[in-house]
């Protein structure tokens, strides 16, 4: 049975793969595909990290290790760190020109895999390890059928990565808990230093985390749990995981160049910069010598970023700093509505992994940076355990009610997956209506990903001359649309047909009047789901 349920599972995986790479040529890069890229190459070729830090090497390294493999170099030239271009113009340097192009960026796609299937060998091994094998090849199809992952496992970017490792490190750190053994803490440390070394925002999920399962790990055993051996197994667990985080930034240390500059430059630099973090950092390389001072120069830098926040679009307003209820929102409108449903039914036999759920969308909640349900796409593995379990209870009842209550819940949840391919990433459930711009645009549905279907309509209208305003990092100038193309000015009426992304109509980086005269136009068509094309005479 276990085997047989293990292949079911395993066939879901399957379907899950062919219909991510499936994605590959419908879409352009997304906006931060390129600087991944850069990154993950400069890594791989140069051994050195310098060029962006706001996130750690392992998602970036994967995403470009099948083009190291096939022979691309990192691009030579100085590196500059007062042009905040430059990450984008070097991974677009990677990725080339209208030749290798599309084969450049699915080699970089190919690299997210591998976190999808370690997410989906998490979900079924915790879910079993709570309810039943029928409840983990459940819990594998629930996963897999989420259209929110199916669209970031085929894009070159790290959040997929934080969505495998980070509930990897929570169910390692379960059983950890549970009996903690030399094997099992060192597994607990690879698995802590693979979220880490994902994104940063792994490091206050993962405390918050660990708090509440230690919490409940108490009240649950009492006075008979084992303090000492827990706590020995900590002091042992999290210096080999800080070993590993050093290991991937190469065993750095300072005084070693960092962003291309020699140290006695860079800290003059960061002497005269007037971010808070950056002078903190400026303090710290002066005092001590830190290990692996890149990580450090990360961390400065995305507090810098959350602190001085992010421009963003949400419900018809522009905001830096963003709102506590963005998340909840977002959730609410970007996941299948079958797939909420039975992962509330299924919290109460599930309840580490739907509690950890809460505690990454509570953390989301006081961040300063709305930039989407990426940011939370670990909540996904962890709710689809509560959803499995919850689907196979009602099935296994053998009553009317509960059997038509799983039907109907798992084929609206199959169902409203398959309709949304390929457009995983701009996908909204029904609650969102036909037009899910006016909540939120940007990473969760115009992320500069339908330049293939523009092209494709400019040559079935025959268009020669386009106006163009488009959210993206694809340099327009290599990529071939074929007519002459215009850069649309904000504020300014025009003629002729004009092309616009959904998040720079909604004015999301700029100002909410730059294209407001073109929402008074009928647009002739929808492109994909993230550009609109409008005729004006």
């Amino acid at each position: 049975m276990n085997r047989r349920s293990a292949l079911v599972a395993s066939l879901f995986v399957a379907l899950a793969v062919a219909r991510v790479t499936a994605t590959y040529t419908h879409f352009s890069q997304t906006y931060d595909e390129p600087v991944h890229v850069a990154m993950g190459l400069e890594w791989l070729d140069r051994g050195t990290y310098t060029l962006e830090l706001q996130h750690p090497p392992l998602a970036r390294i994967f995403d470009a290790i099948a083009l190291r493999i096939d022979g691309e170099h990192y691009p030579p030239g100085p590196i500059v760190l007062t042009d905040p271009a430059a990450p984008i113009r070097k991974g677009n340097a990677i990725l080339g020109g209208p030749d290798d192009y599309q084969r450049n960026l699915t080699l970089a796609r190919i690299g997210v895999l591998p976190w999808l299937l370690l997410a989906a060998f998490v979900v079924f091994h915790w879910t079993r390890a709570i309810a039943n094998t029928e409840s983990a090849v459940a819990a594998v199809a629930l996963f897999t059928f989420v259209p929110a992952i199916l669209g970031h496992a085929g894009l070159a970017t790290t959040d997929m990565a934080l969505a495998a490792t980070l509930p990897a490190a929570i169910y390692a750190m379960v059983r950890w808990i549970e009996r903690p053994s030399a094997g099992r803490t060192v597994l607990f440390a690879c698995a802590l230093a693979a979220a880490v070394l994902s994104k940063f925002s792994a490091i206050p999920f993962l405390v918050v985390i660990g708090g509440v399962v230690l919490l409940l790990k108490f009240r649950e055993n009492g006075s008979d749990w084992r303090v000492r051996p827990t706590f020995v197994a900590l002091v042992i667990a999290v210096p080999i995981a800080a070993l590993l985080i050093w290991a991937a930034y190469r065993f750095s240390i300072w005084p070693a160049p960092m962003y291309g500059f020699p140290p006695n430059e860079l800290l003059a630099m960061l002497a005269e910069a007037k971010a808070p973090p950056d002078r903190a950092l400026f303090f710290l390389l002066s005092h001590f010598r830190l290990p692996a001072p890149e990580l450090f120069a990360g961390l400065a830098h995305l507090g810098e970023h959350t602190l001085f926040g992010h421009p963003s679009y949400f419900l018809g307003q522009i905001r830096t700093h963003g709102v506590w209820y963005f998340f909840p929102v977002v959730i609410a409108v970007k996941t299948p509505i079958a797939f909420l449903v039975l992962a509330v039914l299924g919290a109460r036999r599930a309840t580490i992994p739907v509690l950890s759920a809460a505690a990454i969308v509570v953390i989301a909640m006081v961040s300063r940076i709305n930039l989407g349900v990426r940011h939370v796409l670990p909540i996904y593995p962890l709710l689809a355990i509560a959803g499995g379990i919850a689907l196979i209870e009602m099935w296994q009842r053998r009553r009317i009610v509960a059997l038509i209550m799983a039907v109907v819940l798992g084929a609206w949840m199959a169902v409203s997956s398959l309709l949304a391919h390929p457009d995983y990433i701009a996908y909204f459930n029904e609650v969102a209506g036909r037009h899910p711009e006016r909540i939120v645009v940007d990473s969760d549905l115009d992320w500069g990903q339908d330049l293939p279907r523009l092209r494709d309509a400019i040559v079935d209208r025959r268009i020669d001359r386009l106006w163009i305003a488009y959210f993206g990092s694809t340099d327009l100038s290599r990529y071939p649309l074929a007519p002459a193309i215009r850069k649309l000015p904000p504020r300014t009426r025009v003629k002729g047909w004009i092309a616009i992304s959904k998040t720079s109509l909604k004015g999301a980086y700029g100002r909410p009047d730059d294209y407001a005269w073109l929402e008074q136009l009928t647009p002739v068509q929808e492109i994909g789901r993230s550009i609109l094309l409008y005729h004006s005479e």
